[in-house]
């Protein structure tokens, strides 16, 4: 019986190795279909999930709050906290929605936890940012009313028009501000 000569573009039997084969196809372990699905979906990395905390931290302010208000007690802490609340969640979406970049890019290290201590460093970040905001608003405002000095009732006639485009001006610095203060992965 003459043996029939084997196929040197075979990859079929495991001890035998294709030269001519790809790369991917030339590992001499063996895996299963199954094994290399459970490394791919290990590889792949998913956006670190909000942490109970933080919704927890936010609750217990807004109660706070409310309690501060029924019972007169005059809380700072409470106070600056619900003016760094908006920037704290706008900074919670822009920053999981710059880690869904980088996780598509396969720019993102990992390590970023969303809990409570996250939350009250955005609720500072978003004070600080609306503080900027209120010192642009009101050095615009100085810088105005000195220009204005000598003509009046020019002033007088263009001062709305003036006020809202400042406070255009602020907003949109405590938002560039907020936004700057989120990490990048590059």
């Amino acid at each position: 019986m003459s043996q029939s000569p084997r196929d040197p573009y075979s990859t079929s039997n495991q001890d035998d190795l294709n030269p001519f084969a790809p790369p991917e196809s030339l590992d001499e372990t063996e895996k299963s279909p199954s094994a290399t699905a459970q490394v791919s979906s290990e590889g792949l990395q998913e956006i670190p999930p909000v942490q109970a905390s933080y919704v927890f931290s936010i609750a217990l302010l807004i109660l706070g709050l409310f309690v501060a208000g029924f019972t007169g007690i005059a809380l700072f802490p409470l106070s600056w906290g619900i003016i760094g609340l908006p920037f704290a969640i706008l900074r919670l979406f822009i920053h999981r929605w710059s880690i869904s970049r980088a996780i598509r890019d396969g720019r993102y290290p990992g390590g970023v936890r969303f809990n409570y201590v996250y939350f009250f460093v955005s609720l500072v970040l978003g004070f600080f940012c609306f503080c900027a905001g209120v010192l642009v608003f009101f050095l615009f405002c100085t810088l105005i009313i000195y220009s204005a000095e000598g003509n009046s009732s020019a002033f007088e006639n263009a001062a709305p028009w003036l006020l809202g485009a400042n406070a255009i001006l602020a907003i949109f610095t405590s938002l560039a501000l907020n936004r700057m203060s989120v990490p990048r992965y590059q």
